[in-house]
């Protein structure tokens, strides 16, 4: 079938994409404790209200996109700050990188001890 400007067909990004690329982002955050993998187990996308599995395909025309992340933090570091600079960064990467991302739910479910 020939290619249609008026019907150029659907582009879908895997569920996997986008929690690498969420994960690459949040690693750089000054006070998300955890290694790449420990931070890939931990982001879950969800789309009407139903948590999508790693080989699922989301379109790009999808309005109701979220990236949940469930994290640890630095004791050391204001909780709420990270969770706030981890939800600025991970929407203006993945806007910016062209997928209309509805919003980004940070839980802090694990704190990390420093005695001092």
């Amino acid at each position: 079938m020939p290619f249609s400007d008026e019907e150029p067909g659907e582009i879908k990004v895997s569920v996997s994409t986008l929690v690498e690329l969420a994960a690459q982002v949040v690693s750089q955050i000054e006070g998300v404790v955890g290694d790449f993998n420990y931070l890939l187990k931990n982001i879950k996308v969800v789309t009407g209200g139903e948590v999508l599995s790693p080989n699922d395909k989301v379109s790009i025309e999808e309005k109701e996109v979220f990236i949940n992340f469930s994290l640890k933090v630095d004791s050391r570091k204001n909780w709420k700050e990270v969770a706030q600079k981890v939800q600025q960064e991970v929407t203006h990467s993945i806007r910016e990188w062209g997928f209309p991302l509805r919003g980004v739910n940070v839980d802090i479910s694990e704190v990390e001890w420093f005695l001092e």
